[in-house]
């Protein structure tokens, strides 16, 4: 799927980079992540006129596409078990560890989607920890994520878990992509 990225600037050495995404000041709000879009319009936002915008092609494999009877209580247990702090996040259900544990795995568990249960992974054990998830997410074998209808503006929109599945990069300035789609769409308009 070829996948756009809007940012005001860019290091031409690493377009992508997991390096910022434990910085509070990103915004996580679909998750923790590169995040992407195929729209074009949808990236020119997030980089201004200014800006550059990043193509390239997502590879892997979309945690969508496993079914949710993937995420077993035994594998869920087992990714909150690698927390390093997970004595403190069982010790905030107010009960006994193994009572604790079962709770936790079953608010997990009781999602409609393999998205929802990552977020909600996330909200509960990995928020101050993103890059340990996402390590988690690439050892079960997915790249990245798509971003449930129901959760998302009117175009694709997915989150990258490792700059790996971003394949055939290209850096372009915003103002410069942006009219070259124009002049296509115009051009393609007056040929019919």
């Amino acid at each position: 799927m070829i996948v756009f990225h809007g940012r005001k600037r860019i290091n031409n050495d690493k377009p992508f980079t997991l390096d910022y995404i434990d910085d509070p000041r990103c915004n996580h709000e679909k998750g923790p992540g590169i995040y992407l879009t195929d729209s074009l319009e949808v990236a020119g936002y997030f980089s201004g006129q200014d800006g550059v915008i990043i193509t390239s092609t997502l590879t892997g494999i979309d945690l969508m596409d496993l079914p949710l009877s993937t995420f077993t209580p035994e594998l869920i247990e087992d990714l909150l078990e690698k927390k390093d702090n997970i004595e403190e996040i069982l010790a905030d259900w107010g009960f006994e560890r193994k009572e604790a544990m079962s709770e936790l795995v079953e608010n997990i568990m009781d999602q409609d989607t393999p998205y929802d249960i990552f977020i909600s992974l996330w909200a509960e054990a990995y928020m101050h920890d993103p890059k340990n998830l996402l390590k988690h997410m690439q050892e079960l074998g997915v790249s990245y994520t798509t971003i449930p209808e129901e959760q998302k503006i009117p175009s694709t929109f997915a989150v990258a878990f490792t700059p790996e599945c971003l394949v055939d990069i290209k850096i372009e300035p915003a103002c410069e992509k942006i009219k070259q789609k124009l002049l296509d769409e115009n051009t393609s308009e007056l040929s019919i």
